[in-house]
Parts: C-alpha cells; sequence; structure tokens
C-alpha cells in the first residue's frame, strides 16, 4: 500500500462508518430504479435523510439511545 492509501485508510477509519443497504430485485424494483437514476446514490439518499430530519424536528448529530 502506498502512502497515500494509508493516509486515505487512517482518515477513513477515524471518520467514516459504512452502512449498507440489502434491497430485494423483485419486492424493492422502483427503489432500485429510482437510485439507479440519480447522480450520485450516496447523496441522494442523504438528502432524503436530512429532509426527513428537517421535517421531523431531530437535530443533526444526535443519535437514537
Amino acid at each position: 500500500m502506498n502512502k497515500a492509501s494509508e493516509r486515505q485508510a487512517r482518515y477513513d477509519a477515524a471518520h467514516t462508518r459504512r452502512v449498507a443497504l440489502k434491497l430485494n430485485t423483485e419486492t424493492d424494483a422502483d427503489v432500485l430504479a429510482w437510485l439507479d437514476r440519480q447522480d450520485s446514490m450516496q447523496g441522494a439518499i442523504k438528502a432524503l435523510i436530512r429532509e426527513a430530519i428537517a421535517r421531523d424536528g431531530h437535530e443533526r448529530g444526535h443519535e437514537a439511545t
């Protein structure tokens, strides 16, 4: 691994968290089709979540207990 990759791996370990979705190609076909049309799946999902947070009155950074 080169030095840039090592730095990126350290940054990712300290500052990022991976979240995955398992979607069914039959029952979630509408969701998958919508995601496929987005320029950025990650950006689209985060925008929808932030809209829900704003609508529901939850503040960013507060985790459910």
